[in-house]
C-alpha cells in the first residue's frame, strides 16, 4: 500500500511539472534554485565589528572628552578640599567650604553617571541603526540573487558557563556548508552607504 501511494505521488509530481511546462505558464525557477540551495548566510557580528572601527574612533574621542571633563572636576574638588583643610573646623567659612566640596562631589558623581550612560546609549543607538541597515541590505542582496532564506551564521566563541545557555539559545545555524555567504557583499554595500 505504501509503495503504491509513493508511486502515485511521484506520477502526480511528474504530470504536474510536465503540464506546467506544456502550457507555457510555468515560472522559471530563480537562479539560486537552479544552481544550488536557495539558502544563503551572512556573518552579522563580523559586519557589525567591521563597521564599528570608525564608530569606535568617535566613541574613544567622546570618552576622552568625558575623562578630561571629569579630571577637571576632580582638580576643582581637590583644590576646594585643600581650602577646607585650611579653614577652622566649626567656623562659618568651614561650613561654607564643606558645602562647596559636597556640591562639587555630587556634581562629579552625577556628571560621571550621565557621561557613562550617554556613551552606552550612543553605542546602543549605533548598533541598532547599523543592524537595521544590515537587515535592509541583506534583503536587497537576497532578492537580487534569488535566495528565499538568509541565515545569520556567526562563529561565536563559547563564553564562561553562565553565558553558555544564552549562546546556545541564540545560535541557530550550526552548519552552513555549501550555502553561499553574502557577508562581503552586504559589508561592501553598508560601507558604501555610510561614506
Amino acid at each position: 500500500m505504501k509503495i503504491r501511494l509513493a508511486l502515485f505521488g511521484c506520477v502526480a509530481c511528474v504530470l504536474a511539472s510536465s503540464a506546467g511546462s506544456l502550457s507555457g505558464t510555468a515560472k522559471a525557477p530563480s537562479p539560486a534554485l537552479q544552481s544550488g540551495p536557495s539558502i544563503a548566510v551572512v556573518r552579522v557580528i563580523e559586519i557589525l565589528q567591521g563597521g564599528a572601527k570608525g564608530h569606535m574612533q568617535e566613541l574613544m574621542a567622546e570618552r576622552s572628552q568625558a575623562r578630561a571633563e571629569l579630571e577637571q572636576l576632580a582638580k576643582e574638588i581637590e583644590a576646594e578640599e585643600g581650602d577646607l583643610k585650611a579653614s577652622k573646623p566649626g567656623s562659618n567659612d568651614y561650613l561654607k567650604q564643606l558645602e562647596r566640596v559636597a556640591d562639587l562631589k555630587g556634581r562629579y558623581q552625577g556628571r560621571k553617571e550621565f557621561l557613562e550612560q550617554k556613551i552606552a546609549l550612543s553605542q546602543q543607538t549605533w548598533t541598532q541603526k547599523t543592524y537595521a541597515e544590515v537587515l535592509r541590505i541583506t534583503r536587497e542582496v537576497a532578492a537580487e540573487k534569488g535566495f528565499g532564506l538568509v541565515l545569520a551564521a556567526d562563529q561565536i566563541d563559547l563564553p564562561p558557563s553562565e553565558n553558555l545557555v544564552s549562546v546556545i539559545a541564540t545560535q541557530k545555524v550550526l552548519y552552513a556548508g555549501g550555502c553561499p555567504d553574502l557577508t562581503e557583499e552586504v559589508m561592501a554595500r553598508l560601507n558604501a552607504g555610510t561614506r
